[in-house]
């Protein structure tokens, strides 16, 4: 029963991060300029979506956000991108990562800030920081 609930509640966290990612998707297809920044927002949706189906809010739930998170930017990165921009080959081309390359540190920055801030709220919210 315990592990149907993690389960579910792992599915919410990856519904939740790309519901939260999509921002910065439809500026990626939409916009002249990129804006990498939005890419704080998947942790928080990885939280959101994993409370919303129940999850256990215990000092495992870090862990669950750091996970999911670093899921959903590499499922961003190797597929989703590459597919707006052209086809799947162009993960293995390297004129594509030269133009992506800026994009992608920033990006991956402001998700790790995004990762610390609702882990560090977490942390807090059950006692661990104060």
């Amino acid at each position: 029963m315990e592990t149907q609930r993690y389960i579910k509640a792992t599915i919410g966290g990856i519904i939740g991060g790309l519901l939260f990612a999509l921002p910065w998707i439809a500026a990626f297809i939409a916009s002249p300029i990129r804006l990498p920044f939005l890419a704080f927002l998947i942790a928080p949706g990885v939280n959101k979506g994993y409370r919303k189906l129940k999850g256990r809010v215990n000092k495992q739930l870090p862990k669950f956000i750091i996970g999911i998170s670093i899921f959903i930017l590499m499922l961003i990165f190797l597929i989703v991108f590459p597919l707006i921009t052209g086809n799947l080959g162009n993960v293995f081309n390297s004129i594509y990562w030269k133009s992506m390359l800026r994009e992608s540190i920033v990006s991956i920055i402001f998700a790790i800030a995004g990762i610390y801030k609702t882990s560090e709220d977490v942390l807090y919210e059950i006692g661990l920081r104060y």
